[in-house]
């Protein structure tokens, strides 16, 4: 019966989020005793940017929101771990669009900016959401972290995500920052180092796996049903507090 189904359906999306919460536990876990291990090869960044983004437009029309991307030509090598990364992007694209109301706008930019001697990609992922308070900033990427404003993260959420995408970045000697301003939106970047032609001499194709979309997909039904009502939202961009 139909009934049945819709019901078999609610418990398997349960659960599945239920093994995503366990997953991010575990990270945590292992990320606050030092134990969180990633394996860095040579990857075309770009490449891995722009196939990712490609599995949020089918969440982008459903949700009736504008997702641009504007990627420089590549290939672009960056020494990375795939599996990270994608939970770095699934969680800053993520909240993207769960906190960017229908009809709004979503964006991915990526560029080469240069610091002596190693080139840099900053990767930004930016909404025209309602922004965050900037007495929240110093803390939203502390483990557990909620805002007590009652206009603020109305959906279910485990703050630990944000925790982890900064653990995983900083694995990778990266860098996040944010900007944010009430009521307009916000910018979260990633600045990832590009391999320099020293580097990049007689290295040997990655061979790519395709993006598991299937994960992705589970992603944006969770997106689907946390969406935000009446624009009661927060966008969770801040900058990460440092710690010893």
């Amino acid at each position: 019966p139909a009934e049945a189904q819709g019901q078999l359906g609610l418990a398997l999306d349960s659960v599945a989020r239920l093994n995503r919460l366990v997953d991010q536990l575990l990270d945590a876990a292992r990320a606050e005793a030092g134990e969180l291990r990633i394996e860095k090869r040579p990857r075309d960044l770009v490449a891995f940017l722009d196939q990712f983004a490609q599995s949020f437009a089918p969440l982008a029309e459903r949700k009736a929101i504008r997702f641009s991307r504007r990627l420089p030509a590549g290939p672009r090598i960056a020494a990375f771990d795939r599996d990270a990364m994608e939970k770095v992007f699934a969680n800053l694209l993520g909240n993207a669009f769960k906190f960017t109301p229908s009809g709004g706008h979503v964006t991915l930019t990526a560029e080469i900016v240069s610091n002596g001697a190693t080139p840099l990609m900053d990767v930004a992922v930016t909404d025209d959401g309602p922004g965050i308070a900037a007495e929240d900033l110093p803390h939203v990427f502390a483990r557990f972290y909620r805002s007590e404003r009652s206009v603020t993260r109305v959906q279910p959420g485990t703050g630990l995500g944000l925790a982890l995408a900064a653990d995983l970045v900083e694995q990778h000697g990266g860098t996040l920052r944010a900007e944010s301003v009430e009521s307009h939106g916000s910018t979260f970047t990633v600045r990832l180092a590009l391999l320099g032609p020293e580097e990049l001499a007689g290295l040997d194709p990655v061979e790519e796996t395709p993006i598991d979309t299937g994960a992705v997909a589970a992603l944006a039904d969770e997106i689907r049903v946390a969406a935000p009502t009446d624009g009661a939202a927060l966008a969770t961009n801040a900058e990460a507090p440092r710690e010893g």
